[in-house]
């Protein structure tokens, strides 16, 4: 039914159809999620869920998502931006890849090779660009890198010369990883 609903909203715009699929949505997301406590297993489904959640309450109310940020000293900008990359790190790069390969069996230490080596100092350059590039977006587009409170100027300054998203570049390159990290 869902399915279905969602089809049929995604070439007929009705705002009731919207709110009909977002409440169908958040019921299947708190049923993944209390079968997730009570079995204390299934958290990719219910994050994959929750995901879907997300999305679905973006496209009924797309103008609360996403605004420019109203701090009034680059300062709060810098910490909101620091608590960002703390979560945003310790979920995509810690948190998630360690479930997956826990779910699988394969979590383990990698061992120390040149291939390792090479991955961790990729790593590190991939880090420190991403945080060259949070620096600028704060103190030069005056917001944080998040979209939920985005800059309210145009970033064109030193990497963002170069390149359109060198946060995007930062983030692919830390997620990807040596052969000898590779799980079997």
């Amino acid at each position: 039914m869902l399915t279905a609903l969602s089809l049929v909203r995604a070439y007929r715009t009705s705002t009731t159809l919207e709110l009909i699929v977002l409440g169908a949505f958040a019921y299947a997301a708190l049923y993944c999620f209390s079968a997730t406590v009570l079995t204390n297993s299934g958290y990719l489904p219910t994050g994959l869920m929750v995901l879907g959640l997300l999305y679905n309450a973006f496209l009924c109310f797309p103008n609360a998502a996403f605004h420019a940020s109203s701090a009034q000293h680059t300062s709060i900008n810098a910490l909101k931006t620091f608590i960002q990359i703390v979560c945003i790190w310790a979920l995509s790069l810690v948190a998630v890849p360690y479930i997956l390969l826990d779910a699988f069996g394969t979590a383990s230490l990698p061992k120390l090779s040149s291939g390792s080596v090479v991955g961790a100092i990729l790593f590190l350059n991939c880090s420190m660009l991403g945080l060259i590039s949070s620096f600028f977006l704060v103190r030069d587009g005056d917001g944080t890198p998040l979209p939920l409170d985005q800059t309210n100027s145009l970033v064109n300054s030193r990497p963002y010369q170069y390149v359109c998203n060198p946060m995007a570049i930062a983030g692919i390159g830390q997620g990807d990883y040596p052969p000898d990290f590779a799980p079997g």
